[in-house]
Protein backbone atom coordinates (compact mmCIF):
# COMPACT_ATOMS: atom_id res chain seq x y z
CA UNK A 1 0.00 0.00 0.00
CA UNK A 2 2.70 2.44 0.78
CA UNK A 3 4.17 1.46 -3.08
CA UNK A 4 0.84 2.21 -4.50
CA UNK A 5 0.43 5.60 -2.19
CA UNK A 6 4.09 6.94 -3.58
CA UNK A 7 3.22 6.41 -6.40
CA UNK A 8 0.02 8.38 -6.73
CA UNK A 9 2.14 10.96 -4.90
CA UNK A 10 4.93 11.02 -7.84
CA UNK A 11 2.41 11.08 -10.29
CA UNK A 12 0.27 14.08 -8.76
CA UNK A 13 3.75 15.80 -8.27
CA UNK A 14 4.50 15.08 -12.00
CA UNK A 15 0.85 16.10 -12.85
CA UNK A 16 1.10 20.02 -11.03
CA UNK A 17 4.60 20.19 -12.49
CA UNK A 18 3.46 19.67 -15.99
CA UNK A 19 0.34 21.93 -15.37
CA UNK A 20 2.91 24.50 -14.63
CA UNK A 21 5.07 24.36 -17.16
CA UNK A 22 2.01 24.43 -19.58
CA UNK A 23 0.70 27.81 -17.87
CA UNK A 24 4.44 29.13 -17.93
CA UNK A 25 4.19 28.54 -21.64
CA UNK A 26 0.98 29.75 -22.13
CA UNK A 27 2.17 33.01 -20.30
CA UNK A 28 5.11 33.21 -22.54
CA UNK A 29 3.19 32.45 -25.49
CA UNK A 30 0.91 35.51 -24.30
CA UNK A 31 3.30 37.83 -24.10
CA UNK A 32 4.80 37.47 -27.19
CA UNK A 33 1.56 38.11 -28.74
CA UNK A 34 0.93 41.08 -27.05
CA UNK A 35 4.34 42.63 -27.59
CA UNK A 36 3.98 41.66 -31.67
CA UNK A 37 0.46 43.11 -31.61
CA UNK A 38 2.13 46.40 -29.85
CA UNK A 39 4.99 45.90 -32.74
CA UNK A 40 2.24 45.61 -35.44
CA UNK A 41 0.33 48.98 -34.23
CA UNK A 42 3.16 50.92 -33.84
CA UNK A 43 4.19 49.92 -37.18
CA UNK A 44 0.61 50.55 -38.81
CA UNK A 45 0.75 54.38 -37.55
CA UNK A 46 4.01 55.36 -38.35
CA UNK A 47 3.19 54.02 -42.08
CA UNK A 48 -0.36 55.80 -41.93
CA UNK A 49 1.28 58.80 -41.23
CA UNK A 50 3.76 58.43 -43.93
CA UNK A 51 0.98 57.51 -46.27
CA UNK A 52 -0.42 60.94 -44.88
CA UNK A 53 2.82 63.04 -45.65
CA UNK A 54 2.91 61.63 -48.96
CA UNK A 55 -0.49 62.89 -49.81
CA UNK A 56 0.17 66.04 -48.52
CA UNK A 57 3.22 66.43 -50.37
CA UNK A 58 1.46 65.31 -53.44
CA UNK A 59 -1.46 67.52 -53.29
CA UNK A 60 0.24 70.60 -52.24
CA UNK A 61 0.28 72.92 -54.91
CA UNK A 62 3.39 74.34 -56.23
CA UNK A 63 3.00 77.88 -59.39
CA UNK A 64 3.87 76.35 -62.66
CA UNK A 65 7.02 78.62 -63.26
CA UNK A 66 7.73 77.87 -66.35
CA UNK A 67 4.26 77.72 -68.07
CA UNK A 68 4.10 81.28 -66.42
CA UNK A 69 7.57 82.36 -67.75
CA UNK A 70 6.82 80.93 -70.99
CA UNK A 71 3.26 82.99 -71.03
CA UNK A 72 5.12 86.56 -70.29
CA UNK A 73 7.78 85.86 -73.25
CA UNK A 74 4.60 85.04 -75.48
CA UNK A 75 2.87 88.17 -74.49
CA UNK A 76 6.44 90.50 -75.13
CA UNK A 77 6.61 88.91 -78.58
CA UNK A 78 3.09 90.40 -79.43
CA UNK A 79 2.91 94.27 -79.96
CA UNK A 80 4.01 96.80 -77.57
CA UNK A 81 6.13 95.72 -74.96
CA UNK A 82 4.90 95.99 -71.34
CA UNK A 83 5.13 94.49 -68.24
CA UNK A 84 2.76 93.84 -65.23
CA UNK A 85 3.40 97.12 -64.01
CA UNK A 86 2.98 99.34 -67.12
CA UNK A 87 -0.10 99.51 -69.57
CA UNK A 88 0.70 98.88 -73.07
CA UNK A 89 1.45 102.55 -73.77
CA UNK A 90 4.62 102.52 -70.97
CA UNK A 91 2.46 104.27 -68.44
CA UNK A 92 1.93 103.13 -65.01
CA UNK A 93 -0.69 100.58 -64.61
CA UNK A 94 -2.59 101.38 -61.34
CA UNK A 95 -4.19 98.78 -59.28
CA UNK A 96 -8.18 99.66 -58.51
CA UNK A 97 -8.79 100.65 -61.85
CA UNK A 98 -8.22 104.32 -61.28
CA UNK A 99 -5.58 105.87 -64.09
CA UNK A 100 -3.36 108.37 -62.40
CA UNK A 101 0.57 109.31 -62.17
CA UNK A 102 2.20 109.47 -58.87
CA UNK A 103 1.82 113.12 -58.78
CA UNK A 104 -1.91 112.74 -58.43
CA UNK A 105 -2.61 114.47 -62.03
CA UNK A 106 -4.76 111.99 -64.20
CA UNK A 107 -3.51 110.54 -67.08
Amino acid sequence: MAFAGAAVAVSAALSYYQGEKQASAQRKSLRAQQQGERESAALASASQRQAEMEQRRANRQEPDVDSLLANEKKRAMQGASSTMLTAPNGRPRLLGGQQSTLGGGGV
